[in-house]
């Protein structure tokens, strides 16, 4: 405890001891948050600091970004001091980004700058997003963390859980690599999974539309003139049977036939 008391005298007596144009041009490559700790550190410094008027004046205009032009008989070192966040933010440790106190997270715990509160470490992400983007299932999302938010699509809907995007992320990379699979790899492997679903059913809607057009030409029907029916087939849409109560797919016999009640004199 001597050893440091010592030593953080000596170090006093060495900022006392330093050049007003050094000490000012040491100081003016610090926030606005580490000069105020300076002023505090002994009556020397304050009274120094506090009465450099230039170095106020900077930091109010350019650090805090104040106007100037309206008032021209401000006192810079009270204008900063009201407008000086009296909190720093967590992650990157400034004071001065704007006029206004971080956001205090409560997820993290921890105070932001609207900065940092957009990095990606600090983003939040959907249960649904958590699943699909990241292949977890319900039974690894239980032990996270996690906190509600309004149902952003419907009003009067349920909250949705909200996750840390990070350990998230950790998660799935933690449960792929037991089973020898990279994160990246297994998005390359849905999205080459995605492409031949789609190609199938590119495929099958050709099919069908060859299919249609066959069985209506042997008929003596134009195809050329489509209907909603013709296009729901095509896509292998569904439709509502109200004799059973139930949806069926449209099949070509149905079509045929409805075309040939509705479309034909």
């Amino acid at each position: 405890m001597q050893t440091r008391s010592r030593t953080s005298t000596s170090r006093q007596l060495s900022l006392n001891r330093a050049p007003i144009d050094i000490l000012s041009t040491i100081v003016s490559y610090l926030d606005v948050g580490n000069i105020i700790s300076l002023t505090q550190v002994n009556h020397f410094l304050r009274s120094v600091l506090i009465n450099d008027y230039l170095l106020w004046l900077s930091r109010l205009k350019y650090g805090l970004g104040a106007d100037m032009t309206r008032d021209k008989r401000i006192d810079p070192f009270g204008a900063t001091m009201k407008l000086t966040r009296t909190h720093r933010c967590d992650h990157c440790r400034a004071m001065e980004t704007l006029a206004h106190r971080p956001f205090i997270d409560l997820f993290f715990s921890k105070a932001l700058c609207p900065q940092c509160r957009a990095l990606p470490k600090y983003s939040l992400i959907t249960a649904a997003t958590a699943k699909k983007t990241y292949f977890l299932n319900n039974n690894d999302l239980l032990p996270l963390k996690t906190m509600s938010a309004e149902n952003p699509h419907h009003q009067h809907g349920p909250p949705v859980r909200l996750y840390s995007r990070e350990t998230i992320r950790a998660l799935s990379v933690t449960k792929l690599a037991t089973a020898g699979v990279s994160l990246e790899k297994r998005r390359e492997l849905q999205k080459t999974r995605g492409k031949k679903i789609k190609k199938g059913i590119q495929l099958a809607r050709e099919r069908r539309s060859m299919r249609l057009c066959e069985v209506l030409a042997s008929r003596g029907i134009d195809s050329t003139d489509y209907c909603n029916v013709l296009k729901a087939f095509e896509n292998g849409k569904w439709k509502f049977n109200h004799r059973t109560g139930k949806r069926v797919k449209w099949e070509l016999e149905g079509v045929v036939e409805h075309v040939l009640r509705v479309h034909t004199d």
